[in-house]
Protein backbone atom coordinates (compact mmCIF):
# COMPACT_ATOMS: atom_id res chain seq x y z
CA UNK A 1 0.00 0.00 0.00
CA UNK A 2 0.96 3.63 -0.55
CA UNK A 3 3.35 4.93 2.48
CA UNK A 4 0.95 7.33 3.21
CA UNK A 5 -2.63 6.51 2.31
CA UNK A 6 -3.94 10.35 3.19
CA UNK A 7 -1.63 11.76 0.94
CA UNK A 8 -2.18 8.89 -1.83
CA UNK A 9 -5.97 9.75 -1.09
CA UNK A 10 -5.20 13.11 -1.74
CA UNK A 11 -3.10 13.18 -5.21
CA UNK A 12 -5.93 10.91 -6.52
CA UNK A 13 -8.95 13.14 -5.64
CA UNK A 14 -6.66 16.46 -7.45
CA UNK A 15 -6.15 14.10 -10.17
CA UNK A 16 -9.89 13.17 -10.57
CA UNK A 17 -10.65 16.58 -10.46
CA UNK A 18 -8.96 17.49 -13.67
CA UNK A 19 -11.08 17.56 -16.95
CA UNK A 20 -10.75 14.64 -19.30
CA UNK A 21 -8.56 16.34 -21.67
CA UNK A 22 -6.20 17.20 -18.84
CA UNK A 23 -6.03 12.95 -18.14
CA UNK A 24 -4.16 13.25 -21.50
CA UNK A 25 -1.24 14.30 -20.19
CA UNK A 26 -0.42 11.59 -18.26
CA UNK A 27 1.60 9.03 -19.53
CA UNK A 28 -0.70 5.89 -19.68
CA UNK A 29 -4.16 6.47 -21.17
CA UNK A 30 -6.32 3.85 -20.07
CA UNK A 31 -9.09 2.55 -22.42
CA UNK A 32 -10.57 -0.54 -20.72
CA UNK A 33 -12.95 0.02 -18.50
CA UNK A 34 -14.37 3.64 -18.77
CA UNK A 35 -16.40 3.70 -21.41
CA UNK A 36 -20.08 4.10 -21.06
CA UNK A 37 -22.31 1.33 -20.18
CA UNK A 38 -19.71 -1.07 -18.50
CA UNK A 39 -20.05 -2.70 -15.57
CA UNK A 40 -17.92 -4.47 -13.13
CA UNK A 41 -19.18 -7.62 -11.41
CA UNK A 42 -18.53 -8.49 -7.54
CA UNK A 43 -16.75 -11.81 -7.68
CA UNK A 44 -15.53 -11.67 -11.23
CA UNK A 45 -12.60 -10.75 -13.19
CA UNK A 46 -12.54 -7.91 -15.61
CA UNK A 47 -9.73 -6.72 -18.13
CA UNK A 48 -8.00 -3.49 -17.73
CA UNK A 49 -6.17 -2.39 -20.72
CA UNK A 50 -4.56 0.83 -21.51
CA UNK A 51 -1.45 2.44 -23.88
CA UNK A 52 1.74 3.80 -22.70
CA UNK A 53 1.69 7.28 -24.70
CA UNK A 54 5.23 8.90 -23.84
CA UNK A 55 8.66 7.38 -22.11
CA UNK A 56 8.74 6.52 -18.56
CA UNK A 57 11.88 5.60 -16.03
CA UNK A 58 10.32 3.10 -14.34
CA UNK A 59 9.08 -0.90 -15.19
CA UNK A 60 6.37 -1.38 -13.25
CA UNK A 61 2.94 -0.30 -12.01
CA UNK A 62 0.34 -0.61 -9.34
CA UNK A 63 -3.34 -0.52 -10.38
CA UNK A 64 -6.05 0.64 -7.67
CA UNK A 65 -10.14 1.39 -7.69
CA UNK A 66 -11.12 4.49 -6.22
CA UNK A 67 -14.57 4.71 -5.28
CA UNK A 68 -16.67 7.64 -6.09
CA UNK A 69 -17.78 7.39 -2.34
CA UNK A 70 -14.72 8.34 -0.51
CA UNK A 71 -16.05 6.64 2.35
CA UNK A 72 -15.00 3.41 1.11
CA UNK A 73 -11.90 2.13 0.84
CA UNK A 74 -9.15 2.07 -1.84
CA UNK A 75 -8.45 -1.18 -3.36
CA UNK A 76 -5.34 -2.20 -4.58
CA UNK A 77 -6.26 -4.92 -7.68
CA UNK A 78 -3.13 -5.57 -9.12
CA UNK A 79 1.19 -4.82 -8.75
CA UNK A 80 4.25 -5.24 -10.28
CA UNK A 81 2.58 -4.96 -13.64
CA UNK A 82 5.04 -4.50 -16.48
CA UNK A 83 4.30 -0.87 -18.05
CA UNK A 84 4.16 -2.19 -22.01
CA UNK A 85 1.89 -5.28 -20.80
CA UNK A 86 -1.19 -3.26 -22.16
CA UNK A 87 -3.64 -5.75 -20.84
CA UNK A 88 -3.95 -7.62 -17.20
CA UNK A 89 -6.98 -9.18 -15.81
CA UNK A 90 -7.96 -8.46 -12.39
CA UNK A 91 -10.29 -10.31 -9.80
CA UNK A 92 -12.99 -7.86 -7.99
CA UNK A 93 -13.04 -9.42 -4.46
CA UNK A 94 -13.85 -6.59 -2.52
CA UNK A 95 -15.67 -3.63 -4.49
CA UNK A 96 -19.05 -2.95 -3.09
CA UNK A 97 -22.20 -3.97 -4.87
CA UNK A 98 -23.69 -0.57 -6.42
CA UNK A 99 -20.44 1.68 -6.11
CA UNK A 100 -18.60 3.04 -8.70
CA UNK A 101 -14.72 3.02 -9.25
CA UNK A 102 -11.92 4.95 -11.06
CA UNK A 103 -9.01 3.02 -12.28
CA UNK A 104 -6.05 4.52 -11.02
CA UNK A 105 -2.49 3.68 -11.80
CA UNK A 106 0.66 4.84 -9.70
CA UNK A 107 3.77 4.53 -10.45
CA UNK A 108 6.66 2.73 -7.57
CA UNK A 109 6.87 5.84 -5.66
CA UNK A 110 3.00 5.66 -5.69
CA UNK A 111 2.91 9.08 -7.62
CA UNK A 112 -0.77 8.52 -10.09
CA UNK A 113 0.41 8.15 -13.61
CA UNK A 114 -2.89 7.66 -15.61
CA UNK A 115 -6.63 7.17 -14.54
CA UNK A 116 -9.63 6.30 -16.05
CA UNK A 117 -11.79 8.95 -17.49
CA UNK A 118 -15.65 7.48 -15.87
CA UNK A 119 -16.53 5.81 -13.55
CA UNK A 120 -17.53 1.94 -14.00
CA UNK A 121 -20.24 0.86 -11.67
CA UNK A 122 -20.18 -2.62 -9.93
CA UNK A 123 -23.70 -4.07 -11.13
CA UNK A 124 -25.85 -5.77 -9.05
CA UNK A 125 -26.44 -9.58 -9.94
CA UNK A 126 -29.54 -11.21 -9.19
CA UNK A 127 -30.51 -14.16 -6.63
CA UNK A 128 -33.35 -16.33 -5.87
CA UNK A 129 -31.28 -17.49 -2.07
CA UNK A 130 -28.56 -16.67 -0.36
CA UNK A 131 -26.27 -19.07 -1.31
CA UNK A 132 -26.82 -17.26 -4.58
CA UNK A 133 -24.35 -14.27 -3.46
CA UNK A 134 -20.97 -14.04 -2.04
CA UNK A 135 -19.70 -15.04 1.18
CA UNK A 136 -20.35 -11.88 2.61
CA UNK A 137 -23.54 -10.77 0.49
CA UNK A 138 -26.82 -11.53 1.15
CA UNK A 139 -29.78 -11.76 -1.29
CA UNK A 140 -32.93 -8.79 -0.51
CA UNK A 141 -36.52 -8.95 -1.33
CA UNK A 142 -35.99 -7.37 -4.72
CA UNK A 143 -33.65 -10.46 -5.62
CA UNK A 144 -30.62 -8.46 -5.37
CA UNK A 145 -26.96 -9.33 -3.80
CA UNK A 146 -26.26 -6.64 -1.27
CA UNK A 147 -23.26 -6.02 1.30
CA UNK A 148 -24.05 -7.81 4.49
CA UNK A 149 -23.80 -5.08 6.71
CA UNK A 150 -27.24 -3.72 4.81
CA UNK A 151 -28.72 -7.00 5.76
CA UNK A 152 -29.26 -6.46 9.74
CA UNK A 153 -29.46 -2.41 9.03
CA UNK A 154 -32.17 -2.48 6.45
CA UNK A 155 -33.94 -5.82 7.38
CA UNK A 156 -34.60 -6.44 3.96
CA UNK A 157 -33.53 -9.88 3.30
CA UNK A 158 -35.80 -12.41 0.98
CA UNK A 159 -36.67 -14.63 4.00
CA UNK A 160 -36.75 -12.00 6.74
CA UNK A 161 -33.60 -13.39 8.11
CA UNK A 162 -29.90 -12.36 7.83
CA UNK A 163 -27.56 -15.55 6.24
CA UNK A 164 -25.41 -17.21 8.17
CA UNK A 165 -22.42 -16.22 6.00
CA UNK A 166 -23.15 -12.92 7.32
CA UNK A 167 -21.48 -13.66 11.10
CA UNK A 168 -24.80 -12.37 12.56
CA UNK A 169 -27.11 -14.70 14.81
CA UNK A 170 -30.55 -14.28 13.00
CA UNK A 171 -33.13 -17.48 12.75
CA UNK A 172 -35.89 -14.98 12.69
CA UNK A 173 -39.29 -16.73 13.55
CA UNK A 174 -41.15 -19.28 12.01
CA UNK A 175 -44.85 -19.19 11.31
CA UNK A 176 -46.54 -18.89 14.71
CA UNK A 177 -43.73 -18.25 17.11
CA UNK A 178 -43.68 -15.15 19.04
CA UNK A 179 -41.01 -13.49 21.24
CA UNK A 180 -41.71 -13.23 24.26
CA UNK A 181 -43.79 -16.53 25.18
CA UNK A 182 -47.02 -15.55 25.00
CA UNK A 183 -49.94 -14.68 22.09
CA UNK A 184 -48.67 -13.09 18.64
CA UNK A 185 -50.51 -10.27 19.87
CA UNK A 186 -49.43 -9.45 23.13
CA UNK A 187 -45.40 -10.45 21.20
CA UNK A 188 -46.19 -7.41 18.39
CA UNK A 189 -47.52 -4.95 20.93
CA UNK A 190 -43.85 -2.91 20.23
CA UNK A 191 -45.26 -1.85 16.65
CA UNK A 192 -48.73 -0.44 17.28
CA UNK A 193 -48.90 2.67 16.53
CA UNK A 194 -50.29 5.36 19.55
CA UNK A 195 -52.34 8.68 18.83
CA UNK A 196 -51.41 12.01 20.20
CA UNK A 197 -53.09 13.90 22.43
CA UNK A 198 -55.48 15.72 21.30
CA UNK A 199 -57.28 13.41 18.93
CA UNK A 200 -60.98 12.03 19.83
CA UNK A 201 -59.84 8.80 19.41
CA UNK A 202 -57.14 9.11 22.14
CA UNK A 203 -60.27 8.45 24.67
CA UNK A 204 -60.59 4.95 23.52
CA UNK A 205 -57.06 3.87 23.63
CA UNK A 206 -56.19 1.24 26.73
CA UNK A 207 -52.39 1.68 28.46
CA UNK A 208 -50.12 -1.04 27.41
CA UNK A 209 -48.34 -2.66 30.05
CA UNK A 210 -46.50 -5.52 28.37
CA UNK A 211 -43.17 -5.50 30.76
CA UNK A 212 -41.33 -7.14 27.55
CA UNK A 213 -41.77 -4.04 25.65
CA UNK A 214 -39.32 -1.21 26.26
CA UNK A 215 -41.39 2.05 25.71
CA UNK A 216 -39.93 5.66 24.90
CA UNK A 217 -40.91 8.03 27.47
CA UNK A 218 -44.39 10.10 27.50
CA UNK A 219 -44.28 13.55 27.26
CA UNK A 220 -46.64 16.65 26.78
CA UNK A 221 -47.33 15.21 23.38
CA UNK A 222 -47.50 11.42 23.16
CA UNK A 223 -48.02 8.86 25.42
CA UNK A 224 -46.48 5.63 23.71
CA UNK A 225 -47.77 3.16 25.96
CA UNK A 226 -51.59 4.02 24.72
CA UNK A 227 -52.40 1.40 22.33
CA UNK A 228 -56.08 0.30 20.15
CA UNK A 229 -57.51 -2.45 21.60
Amino acid sequence: MPPSSHFFVATILAGLALTTVSAALYPFDITSPGLYGQRFERGKSAEIRWQRVSAVSYTTLTIFLFPDDYANDVLTVASNIPVDANTTVVLLESVVVGESYRVVFADPDFNVVGFSSESTEVEKFPCASHSDCGSDLYCDLFGDCWQCSDCMAQRDSFDGRCPPQCGVEDPGLAVGLSIPTGSELNAVGNVQNFLQPGCSATAVLSENSNPAINFASATAVSFPKLMSA
